[in-house]
């Protein structure tokens, strides 16, 4: 192990879902079982969608006060500056990076090698004497990932997280729910997520996500919609809210939530008469003061 980061040989290299290293037990991933399902389930073409699972990646658990020489040590000693924002990851996301889950907390995922035996508990040495934690969480989360050009459709499904690209471009992480299920989600690509559950929520989790595509109506079935129409809102019969600005005498459009409801032509939402008249009056009052 150097001075800075760690390395790995040869013989540490991950050898399939199954195994660990040669020195440990063979052990299991948290869905390896489910292998077969994942691989028979994805989906080509126009509309595709897979799902894999990352089995046994260095993952990290930092709790250190950004700006301090506790996070310096750890930045120092494991090779990666923490992100400083609320969804922001640093570093490469195709290898090592971590990811911001709190003001002072952060997890460190390296995706491209299996974590070795012990190798928390060095790292975590250069703390000696400061605040701060770094653990390791290699067997408490499952890591997946989802990809394809329906992925974003898929998790749409059960995550209340704005995935818009505007909103959650790729570099993105955050703690969030997919269905009841705590998850990190992370943006690695433009069409690639990682998913990470608990370990004992793998399962169900994997199960989910293949239930949510298969009953995934085609949204090319729909026809095309510009992706200006996201986030516009019927609020009553003279005005469209598009975010916080209402449009007097626009003509409503169908949000993303809606297309998923229903193929058939859309309502609007429904809000209560008094907000309609109120708002009626407000833009009759706007249009007499100009």
């Amino acid at each position: 192990m150097g001075d800075h980061t760690v390395t790995m040989t040869a013989e540490t290299a991950r050898t399939g879902p199954h195994q660990g290293g040669p020195q440990g037990p063979r052990r299991r991933s948290p869905v390896a079982h489910l292998e077969e399902a994942m691989h028979d389930a994805g989906v080509s073409g126009r509309r595709e969608v897979r799902l894999r699972e990352i089995a046994f990646p260095v993952q990290l658990g930092v709790r250190v006060r950004p700006g301090t020489p506790s996070a310096q040590a750890v930045e120092q000693r494991v090779g990666l500056t923490l992100p400083q924002h609320h969804r922001g990851t640093s570093g490469d996301l195709n290898g090592l990076h971590a990811v911001w889950l709190g003001p002072d907390e952060f997890l460190v995922i390296d995706v491209s090698r299996e974590q070795l035996p012990g190798e928390a508990e060095e790292l975590a040495g250069c703390l000696e004497g400061l605040p701060g934690q770094l653990l390791d969480l290699s067997a408490n989360r499952a890591v997946l990932e989802l990809a394809g050009v329906e992925a974003r459709a898929v998790l749409e499904k059960g995550c209340a997280v704005d995935l818009h690209p505007r909103a959650f471009p790729v570099g993105s992480g955050v703690s969030t729910l997919l269905g009841t299920v705590p998850v990190v989600l992370v943006r690695s690509a433009e069409t690639t997520w990682r998913i990470l559950p608990r370990a004992s929520f793998a399962d169900y989790t994997v199960r989910w996500l293949i239930d949510a595509w298969r009953s995934s109506p085609s949204r090319s079935s729909r026809g095309h919609r510009d992706s200006s129409d996201v986030g516009m809102t019927r609020i009553g019969p003279s005005a469209v809210c598009e975010g916080p600005v209402c449009v007097p005498g626009g003509r409503a459009r169908r949000t993303r939530a809606e297309d998923r409801r229903t193929d058939g032509p859309q309502q609007g939402v429904s809000w209560p008469t008094s907000v309609q008249v109120g708002l009626h009056h407000h833009f009759r009052r706007m249009s007499w003061q100009s």
